[in-house]
This record gives C-alpha cells, sequence and structure tokens, in this order.
C-alpha cells in the first residue's frame, strides 16, 4: 500500500500546484477584464462606473501621489486632478499597454512629477526675480542715496511679504 501512495503523491502535488496556479491565473484574467469593463465604463461617462473605480482604486493612486510630493494636502488635491484626468481620458486605455491599474497610477505618478517640476520652476522663477530686484536696488543706491534706502526697505518688506505666501501664489 505505501509504494501505491508513494508513486502518486508527486504527481498529484504537481498537479494540485497546476491547478491552483490556473486558478490564479483565472481569477487574474477575471480581475483584469472587469477593471477593463470598469474603464470602458468611465469612458462612456458612466458616474456610477466611476464612483466604483474612485473607491477601488483612490486610496493606491493617494499613496502612490503622497510618495513623490511628501505632502498630503498637495496629494489630495493632485487626486482629484487625477481623477480629473481619468474621466477625461478613459476612453483612450489601451489593453495592451498592461492592465488598468498600471495605467492609473502612471496617470498618478506623472501628474505628482509634473507637479514637482513646476513647482521647482516657480521657485526658481521667485529666486530670479528676487536677484533681480536685488540688482536694481543696488544699482539705484549707487545712483541716489535717499532713493537707496526707501528701495532697500521696500524690497525687505516685499520679500518677507513673499516668504509669507504659499509658493503657488508667489509667481506674478
Amino acid at each position: 500500500h505505501f509504494d501505491f501512495w508513494y508513486n502518486r503523491t508527486p504527481y498529484m502535488i504537481s498537479n494540485n500546484k497546476e491547478t491552483q496556479n490556473h486558478r490564479q491565473s483565472e481569477q487574474w484574467d477575471d480581475r483584469v477584464s472587469s477593471e477593463i469593463e470598469l474603464l470602458q465604463q468611465v469612458g462612456k461617462k458612466n458616474e456610477q462606473a466611476f464612483g466604483q473605480l474612485y473607491d477601488a482604486y483612490s486610496k493606491v493612486l493617494f499613496n502612490t501621489i503622497l510618495l513623490v510630493v511628501y505632502e498630503r494636502d498637495e496629494a489630495e488635491e493632485l487626486l482629484q486632478d487625477v481623477f480629473v484626468q481619468i474621466w477625461e481620458k478613459a476612453q483612450t486605455y489601451d489593453k495592451r499597454l498592461g492592465p488598468p491599474v498600471a495605467w492609473l497610477i502612471r496617470i498618478a505618478r506623472n501628474k505628482a512629477i509634473d507637479f514637482l517640476r513646476s513647482k521647482r520652476y516657480k521657485s526658481q522663477a521667485m529666486e530670479t526675480s528676487i536677484n533681480e530686484a536685488e540688482q536694481i536696488t543696488e544699482q539705484s543706491a549707487r545712483n541716489n542715496p535717499d532713493t537707496a534706502v526707501i528701495q532697500k526697505e521696500s524690497s525687505f518688506v516685499a520679500e518677507r511679504a513673499l516668504g509669507m505666501l504659499p509658493i503657488e501664489q508667489r509667481v506674478l
């Protein structure tokens, strides 16, 4: 009796693993198919499907954004922008490029990176403006001592006021 079971156990285990892998593969295919269907419905401007998509992926997308920008308030705002973009572009999803979740994460990540690039650009523009203002002030100081004092004082007050504004409001 022992030989009978011993000889068949490896086949049965192997068969069970194959069956399990097959089931997992089917579950994956079913999940991706339902994600594709949901995204197609969003592409047709189905608000209920959009709500389901939001409920299913908002946490994942929020965390993706947060890992890039590190600021919760900014991440929440960007998440809204991401879902607006998804609403507008859902019909452009191409399943040949990967599962829907990868497409959604790519949108969120790109939006966060674009935000950081924009933020850096704005801060660099602000630094340039301040430097230019300082140069003008220095040139004026050489020409008229009274004007120079007033301009230095104004420049100092303006810099402090600008420093108190959120970065996105500092650019003229």
